[in-house]
């Protein structure tokens, strides 16, 4: 058999991680480098069968170059630093191009190693649309047609449950712990694919259909949630709210019986008057309130105890910018806002290590973000809850009064 490039051989191996889902290993790491070499994959027949290697080329090497770079490294910085039982998270690119998000599960005796890889299905990945454009030369045409959206179109995706939800952890890493899952509306349109809400939430609040999607979201939310409660896990899940929605005074009474976090962005509190109706009848429903995007803007703590609030989201955008003194400098006086008001601050968008020890160090241990999952279908969710990769005690969001 002719020796195939170690590229070529991590992309088959990449078609055998989907193939597979998930395949067990064993290697010995190098403790100054943390590479794995000896690289074995139990079931060897099997993973032979669907993937047929040169003897003279190792699994190790292969899947090695499957793994985009910066995960690479991160990985290798992983085996270098630990010892015991740990996970991992990174990425991988097939054959054709698809990028998949691995789970990694290993226990580190020494200098061998002992895992087990997954893939991870998110909502994007698990959606195949159910017809595609008509191909097209003219962009402009393509433009007009994936531009298209209407109230109509809404309307009959309601109707034909096109909807679909992903979850995104919020964790504290420090302690192993899953806090709750903020929950991501998606599209699968029968023609453009999937749809991300920036597509087509405007269009539904200007025709006045907004509440008709929050009421599909919560209660599909909920549904999830309630499968979840009867394999004794029990989720928070955190929802975002328009403007709209909280100003409708039909909305709180529509929300179903669930464990919420709701959640509304920062610029609603130009009006603050008028929204505090809203927010106190949710609040006399139990749930959870926060206010999402916050920092960019400087915030009054006489008007955060005005409100019933239980937690502040801070801006994606300073997380990703923390390098800069001024995005520091406002995520710093948000975490301390949050403190003298007594309230839980999240930090959003965390993709780098840097990002969240530096938030530890100021005292934000709750974080979300690329660092920790990328959106994930249920299914994906369900099967990290029951790994054990993170433990649920109960929430630490302060109880709106």
């Amino acid at each position: 058999m002719t020796a195939l490039s170690d590229e070529k051989l991590g992309l088959l191996l990449a078609r055998l991680l989907v193939a597979t889902h998930s395949f067990a290993y064993v290697a010995e790491r190098d403790p100054e480098t943390g590479a794995l070499t000896h690289f074995e994959i139990a079931q060897p027949e099997r993973a032979q069968a669907l993937l047929p290697l040169s003897l003279e080329t190792s699994y190790g090497l292969a899947f090695q170059a499957a793994i985009l770079p910066d995960d690479l490294q991160a990985r290798h910085a992983t085996f270098r630093q630990r010892e015991g039982r740990f996970q991992n998270r990174f990425q991988c690119r097939d054959q054709r191009g698809t990028v998949h998000s691995i789970h990694e599960e290993a226990t580190m005796e020494g200098n061998q190693v002992i895992g087990i890889l997954s893939i991870l299905p998110t909502a994007e990945t698990l959606v195949v649309p159910t017809a595609e454009p008509a191909p097209t030369t003219n962009p402009r045409l393509l433009r007009r047609r994936t531009s298209s959206i209407t109230a109509a179109d809404i309307e009959s995706a309601l109707a034909q449950n096109q909807f679909t939800l992903a979850y995104q952890f919020q964790v504290i890493p420090t302690q192993h712990r899953l806090v709750s899952a903020e929950v991501f509306l998606r599209w699968r349109h029968p023609q453009q694919g999937l749809l991300f809400p920036a597509k087509f939430l405007s269009v539904a609040e200007e025709a006045g259909i907004m509440g008709a999607v929050g009421h599909w979201t919560a209660t599909a939310a909920a549904a999830q949630q309630a499968l979840w409660a009867t394999a004794d896990v029990h989720l928070p899940l955190a929802l975002n709210l328009s403007t709209r929605q909280l100003l409708d005074p039909q909305f709180p009474p529509s929300l179903p019986e669930a464990t919420l976090l709701l959640e509304f962005p920062e610029s609603a509190l130009t009006h603050p008057a008028s929204l505090k109706p809203g927010l106190c009848a949710l609040a006399e429903r139990g749930f959870q309130i926060g206010i999402d995007n916050a920092g960019l803007e400087p915030l009054d703590s006489a008007l955060l105890a005005s409100l019933p609030l239980g937690y502040l989201k801070l801006a994606r955008s300073l997380v990703q910018d923390l390098e800069a003194p001024e995005s520091a400098q406002k995520a710093h006086r948000l975490l301390e806002l949050g403190r003298a008001c007594k309230l839980t601050v999240i930090a959003d968008g965390v993709e780098t290590p840097q990002q969240a020890q530096w938030l530890q160090k100021q005292g934000c241990q709750l974080q979300q973000g690329y660092l920790y999952s990328r959106p994930l279908a249920a299914e994906a969710l369900d099967e990290i809850l029951h790994s054990g990769s993170y433990h649920l005690p109960g929430s630490p969001y302060k109880k709106a009064a």
